[in-house]
């Protein structure tokens, strides 16, 4: 059963955006 947590959804939310910043070209 897969249940949708607060904690969870926040652990995606921030794997999320900490891969979108990783993938974004730095200069």
């Amino acid at each position: 059963r897969v249940t949708l947590d607060p904690w969870r959804i926040g652990a995606i939310t921030t794997a999320a955006l900490v891969l979108l910043q990783l993938q974004k070209p730095t200069r």
